[in-house]
């Protein structure tokens, strides 16, 4: 359940308060975009195959593995 689920449902429904799990991110994550400073010459092929792992799924698999929760669609 992500965060924006569980909120809205302990609005809705304060007595899942006593009684849903969560997991959240460590740190948490934010809206926030973040870069990396790469080599001019690197930077069609890392950005080529960042789109290849997010045609593919491994960005999703990869943002529910460590942040449980599928950053990739937001």
């Amino acid at each position: 359940m992500s965060n924006l689920e569980y909120n809205y449902l302990t609005k809705q429904q304060p007595e899942f308060l006593n009684t849903t799990e969560t997991r959240t991110a460590f740190p948490p994550m934010t809206a926030s975009v973040t870069g990396a400073l790469v080599e001019k010459k690197y930077h069609s092929t890392i950005k080529r195959m960042f789109k290849k792992m997010q045609l593919d799924g491994q960005l999703a698999n990869l943002s529910v593995k460590y942040f449980f929760q599928d950053y990739t669609q937001e």
